[in-house]
């Protein structure tokens, strides 16, 4: 038995502790602004994937609608986009691993590949240049 448990400390384990070194931040700004600067970046361990995203949302201090840029986990998505229809969450919850769509109110894109994987592969690629 204690074979066992050693086995599975040297092996399983470290499955359950390792994480992903994701990029962690984001901002706002209104859809007129042009504002360039890019969002000021942090990391932290996500467990299910490395996500970057730009969505709408209402910001309750001025009643407008604005689009929010960020990056994380899938948790820190879906707590800042919680407007996106269920069908859309339900498809990207069963591809995180590697998923990006584009459409009329949200941007996503998700992968598992390397540290801050999301938000370098979306530098390198030219369609996350324009707003919402």
């Amino acid at each position: 038995m204690k074979n066992i448990v050693q086995l599975l400390s040297v092996f399983a384990l470290p499955t359950f502790i390792s994480a992903l070194k994701c990029s962690v931040g984001g901002k706002c700004y209104g859809l007129a602004d042009g504002d360039e600067t890019k969002p000021n970046y942090s990391t932290k361990n996500c467990e299910d994937a490395c996500v970057y995203f730009k969505c709408l949302v209402t910001d309750p201090a001025i009643f407008q609608v604005v689009v929010m840029e960020g990056a994380g986990c899938y948790e820190d998505f879906v707590n800042v986009c919680k407007w996106i229809p269920t069908k859309f969450k339900d498809e990207i919850e069963a591809n995180l691993d590697n998923y990006s769509i584009v459409n009329e109110t949200f941007i996503f894109q998700s992968c598992i590949t390397t540290d801050n994987c999301a938000t370098v592969s979306k530098m390198e690629d030219t369609v996350w240049n324009f707003c919402l």
